[in-house]
């Protein structure tokens, strides 16, 4: 997440929301949220993150393409998908989980997507604003 930030030629505080990779997975989703907070420090609970898997399930090799092309659309009709089918928040997942669908104008996002055997990927996306 850092590197794909620094890469992006943009600072934390630009980061408004982070596309999670999460599985719904008790370790996976611990380490995310744990990466997120390492990563935004003080500005981790200003970041909105939401999990699209939740929304469309685990499509292991494509899940990453799809769910760039999600954060990519939620960018361009200004909403922000919520994170479904969570009823109790585990108090170890310290972040700042958006629950439901909302119209929202984010200009910058953070996409997650992690593979077996420790590939990782993230990828910044920013709105072209005229």
């Amino acid at each position: 997440m850092s590197r794909a930030i620094n890469d992006s030629g943009l600072i934390l505080h630009d980061i408004e929301l982070v596309n999670a990779h999460g599985t719904s997975t008790v370790l996976n989703d611990f380490h995310e949220a744990m990466a997120i907070n390492s990563v935004f420090k003080e500005h981790a609970n200003q970041v909105i993150v939401t999990a699209n898997k939740s929304l469309h399930g685990h499509l292991n090799a494509a899940s990453g393409a799809l769910e760039v092309l999600n954060t990519a659309i939620s960018l361009n009709e200004n909403f922000i998908p919520g994170t479904i089918n969570v009823e109790d928040q585990d108090s170890t997942c310290r972040i700042n989980l958006q629950k439901k669908t909302t119209c929202s104008t984010v200009r910058t996002m953070l996409k997650n997507s992690f593979g077996m055997g420790g590939v990782a990927a993230s990828l910044v996306l920013r709105k072209n604003v005229h």
